[in-house]
């Protein structure tokens, strides 16, 4: 045959696949064919495939497909591979007979993108000679690096050989980093193509510390019936092994597989599941496959000796699982360590096989939960957040019903537990879930020694497919009940109650929302009980409290309590006596708050107070604060809701303040204003006033700047929100005082404390003391705010100012003589310098200290000789001719003073009248007008008897 033809067909397809145009150009002579220039087959731009070759009148054939620079997304476009990037290069050549010929091939992709996989050179050659029949040949297929996603490809390579119905794939190596996977394949099939068989051996994959080695060759046999795989067994590490063996069926269309478990360690498999889980066990078992693909079926029993999570022991573990006809079957799932253990068992009814299948709205469960004796100690640093957790716990829950509207039922018994600071005694619950409701049948708590009752419900549509996150906001109902004679557990829930004792009841009735409770109705008492505050020392005594509960208002009908000052005898007969008179004021209910009024339960959160609170000399030891207070009131009033505000006017009979001057300036020079930014706030308007008997005091430890001080006044304190910080505007004024200083005990006085109503309190301060000696008068004044406060010293002679330097004026006061006298005589100087300065902070620790431990409100020594001997390292009998005073404040208007002498016979004094002995009485009338007396026994024998009317203004 002799002749030309040219074929063009335009905007055809193959199957699915859409072919832009293909032409041939073939020609013919006398029987030989040849196609040439331009032949070609174009998929898409960019995707041409050249054809060229012979075949001659012999059957001869040389034929060759050329592509380049052939964009794969093109190529590939109509696969589903558009968005996979990358260029080729190949080329597909045939030589030979026509029957039998030699192939060769080759393809290169320098570079190939798709999603989260990057390929970098791609290289594949091969040669096969007698393709039909011999079928010698050799090849090899390289990937020199890339990466899936952010798993690493160093390489990638195997080597190619076939010999007629063998194919071996040698040295097949995957490596990434330290990461590979490694083996040779060969593949045997009979000319007839009745079998095939697959071995693979040596097998070997090692990812970071996990490895398997094969221990026998992988073999696959697959024949007209069935494809079979033998029993191929992997070694792992710690001598564990991995069985599988099975075969699919093609009559049936189906298959079985058995995997078996030999002490497989499950630690190594924590590195693929990228979390901080740390789990360690050996498991056992089987797990068998049954016709997946017409009637599946799925039976597992695995076991293990020892679990452990996160280096915690778990037990021993058992499961038999096992799935047929739609039905998932938990015959045993057990964890058991000891006498504890966790047992789960049930069904759940699938429904796969219906044409439209939701797993949550479908299936159907019935599952029994039920644990015993778990010590929650020991599962404690499971649970993240949660630092001190304890309790032997048992219980169960049953779960029927679909999973999507379950119904559930609930037991749990709890003994000896602690959440964090929660600690508890025992716990009973017995709860279940039906209809969109939480029932709560009963929960018994013991708290501390301390019984409650609770039983309620909760609305909540529990469903996994349309999730009701808005439990919070969903109504509620619980009645609670306590009766018992203490409560311990407070402590927990309010800080500043650490317990209430006494014979008490409580039945509330609560509704609402959880982010909106109210309490509806119910009743409180409590009976001659005692409340002990976390921030005062002493508990609060003979507390009555009723109150009822209507309509979401709390009504007090009854509320009294006391704390009284322990107050020694003369200071008990004295009162008990004053109160007998018929125009004394005072009465023996010294020590009490009342208060009446109601609070608005409607939001616990946030109550509404209206109350009315009465004290007459309630006593508060403020340790904290270090400070002791006596509070009388009739009309100290709380009101409000969102703002807190207290209200009236408070009066301070007594009190004594320990303050650190120091401190109190380095926190004015830290200050910062707290702003609140959400209610509750505090808001404050009181007016309190002090007649007397205020002390502000140092630590009797610090004798470098020891001061008493006794004032009186008037202040004002406000707050208003959103701040957090008082104002206080008044003015303090001393009555009394001693201040020890430059080694000297000096008497006040005058001194004031001006409060100017600013943030942050930092009143002024004005202080003058006198110290005689001999003729020279010293005058110690502090000036300045508590920020700022600044000292001076003034020395008179004879009512006369001195001019001296600072340096003389100490030297004089500390010391007894000037410098230039000191230079003179250092020596003797010196010496009696050391003892003076013994002597004063010998004498002020003594008598501050006496002061604290005895309640007196002053005690005084005066010794006119020294205390020490430093010439011969000795004490001297200094107290041979001192005398001292113990001073008391019976009322805050009335103060007695006894003082006695030492004499020769120490220890001293003895309450009686001989010669250096005297007592006196000050009392006063108001702020401006003080009556004194005293009646004194002179050292001479001689009676003396003194009345005196004082008046003071200061302005």
């Amino acid at each position: 045959m002799t002749g030309k033809a040219r074929l063009s067909l335009y905007r055809c397809a193959l199957d699915t696949i859409e072919i832009d145009s293909i032409r041939l150009n073939v020609t013919a002579s006398q029987g030989n064919y040849h196609i040439g220039k331009p032949s070609f087959i174009k998929v898409a731009d960019s995707s041409r495939f050249l054809l060229q070759g012979t075949l001659d009148r012999d059957l001869q054939i040389n034929f060759d497909l050329f592509t380049f620079n052939n964009r794969l997304n093109h190529t590939l476009r109509d696969l589903g591979l558009a968005d996979l990037k990358g260029r080729m290069d190949g080329r597909l050549h045939l030589e030979g007979p026509l029957n039998n010929p030699d192939f060769s091939g080759n393809l290169s992709i320098p570079r190939l993108n798709y999603a989260s996989i990057e390929l970098d050179t791609i290289q594949f050659n091969v040669f096969i000679q007698g393709l039909s029949r011999e079928r010698l040949g050799a090849g090899s297929f390289k990937i020199l690096r890339g990466r899936i996603d952010k798993f690493p490809i160093d390489r990638v390579s195997f080597d190619l050989k076939t010999i007629r119905n063998k194919i071996e794939i040698t040295d097949l190596k995957f490596l990434s980093r330290q990461n590979y996977f490694s083996t040779n394949l060969f593949i045997n099939w009979q000319e007839s193509l009745d079998s095939l068989s697959v071995k693979l051996f040596p097998f070997k994959v090692q990812y970071e510390a996990y490895w398997l080695n094969a221990m026998d060759t992988l073999t696959v046999t697959v024949n007209p019936d069935e494809i079979n795989l033998e029993n191929f067994t992997l070694a792992g590490p710690q001598n564990s092994e991995l069985s599988v063996n099975g075969f699919y069926n093609f009559e049936l269309s189906d298959l079985q597989a058995y995997l078996t478990f030999n002490e497989f360690e499950i630690a190594p498999f924590e590195q693929f599941l990228k979390s901080n889980l740390n789990f360690r066990g050996r498991v056992n078992g089987f797990i068998e496959l049954l016709t997946p693909f017409t009637d599946l079926s799925v039976q597992s029993e695995l076991w293990a000796d020892s679990l452990f999570l996160q280096k915690i022991y778990m037990g021993r573990f058992s499961s038999d699982l096992y799935y047929a006809k739609d039905l998932f079957t938990v015959n045993d799932f057990t964890l058991a360590k000891d006498s504890t253990s966790l047992e789960l068992k049930g069904e759940f009814s699938l429904g796969l096989r219906q044409k439209k299948f939701n797993l949550l709205e479908d299936t159907e469960v019935d599952l029994f939960i039920d644990w015993d004796r778990l010590q929650l100690k020991h599962y404690a640093p499971l649970l993240k957040g949660i630092r001190r957790l304890r309790g032997l716990t048992s219980g169960d829950i049953a779960i029927s019903g679909r999973v999507d509207a379950p119904q559930i039922i609930s037991r749990l018994k709890l003994d000896d537990f602690r959440i964090e600071e929660f600690s508890g005694d025992s716990l009973r619950l017995a709860m279940r879930y039906d209809r969109e409701k939480i029932i709560l049948d009963s929960l018994s708590l013991v708290l501390q020694g301390t019984s409650l009752k609770v039983s309620g419900t909760q609305d909540y549509r529990l469903s996994l497919v349309d999730f009701d996150a808005d439990i919070l906001n969903r109504p509620f109902e619980l009645h609670v009940q306590s009766k018992d004679n203490h409560i311990f557990f407070l402590r927990n829930l309010i800080e500043e109650v650490e317990s209430i004792q006494g014979t008490y009841h409580v039945d509330l009735k609560l509704d609402g929302t959880p982010l909106k409770p109210a309490v509806r109705s119910g009743q409180i008492s409590l009976k001659n009980g005692q409340i002990l505050l976390a921030i005062v020392r002493d508990p609060i005594v003979n507390v009555d409290f009723n109150a009822t509960i209507e309509n979401h208002v709390l009504n007090i009908e009854t509320f009294s309590a006391r704390s009284v000052e322990e107050k020694d005898f003369i200071e008990r007969l004295w009162r008990f006596l004053s109160s007998l008179l018929p125009w004394s004021k005072r009465s023996l209910r010294e020590g009490y708050l009342t208060a009446k009024g109601t609070i608005d339960l409607q939001d616990l959160l946030r109550p509404k107070f209206d109350l009315a609170l009465k004290m007459d000399e309630f006593y508060i030891d403020y340790f904290i604060q270090s400070a002791k207070l006596l509070l009388t009131t009739d009309n100290l009033k709380i009101t409000g809701q969102d703002t807190l505000t207290i209200s009236g006017n408070l009066y301070i009979p007594k009190a004594v303040v320990e303050v650190d001057l120091d401190q109190m300036a380095r926190s004015v020079y830290l200050y910062e204003e707290v702003i609140k930014p959400e209610p509750p706030f505090l808001a404050l308007n009181l007016d309190i006033e002090i007649p007397g008997n205020f002390t502000v005091t140092s630590s009797p430890l610090n004798l470098a700047n020891n001061f008493r001080i006794i004032f009186m006044g008037d202040l004002q304190v406000t707050m208003e929100p959103p701040s957090d910080e008082p104002r206080i505007l008044g003015r303090l004024e001393a009555i009394s005082g001693k201040y020890a200083s430059w080694n000297q005990n000096f008497i006040v006085q005058n001194a004031t404390i001006d409060f100017k109503n600013k943030l942050p309190a930092d009143p002024d301060i004005e202080v003058i003391a006198v110290k005689q000696l001999g003729n020279k008068k010293f005058e110690l004044a502090l000036n300045g705010s508590i920020s700022n406060l600044t000292q001076q010293i003034r020395v008179f002679e004879n009512g006369r100012e001195l001019n001296l330097s600072v340096f003389d004026k100490i030297s004089l006061l500390t010391l007894g003589a000037d410098i230039s006298t000191m230079q003179s005589n250092p020596d003797s100087a010196l010496r009696d310098i050391g003892e003076k300065i013994a002597t004063t902070s010998i004498l002020t620790a003594v008598e501050r200290s006496t002061e604290k431990f005895t309640g007196l409100d002053r005690v005084e020594i005066n010794a006119s000789g020294s205390l020490v001997n430093l010439s011969r390292f000795k004490l001297n009998n200094g107290l041979s001719d001192a005398s001292i005073a113990f001073g008391k404040y019976l009322t805050s208007d009335l103060y007695v003073e006894y003082r006695t002498r030492f004499g020769q016979n120490i220890p001293a004094p003895r309450l009686s009248w001989d010669a250096g002995n005297r007592i006196g009485l000050q009392y006063r009338i108001n702020r401006y007008w003080t009556l004194d007396s005293y009646y004194e026994k002179t050292e001479r024998g001689n009676t003396r008897i003194r009345f005196g009317l004082n008046w003071e203004y200061s302005f």
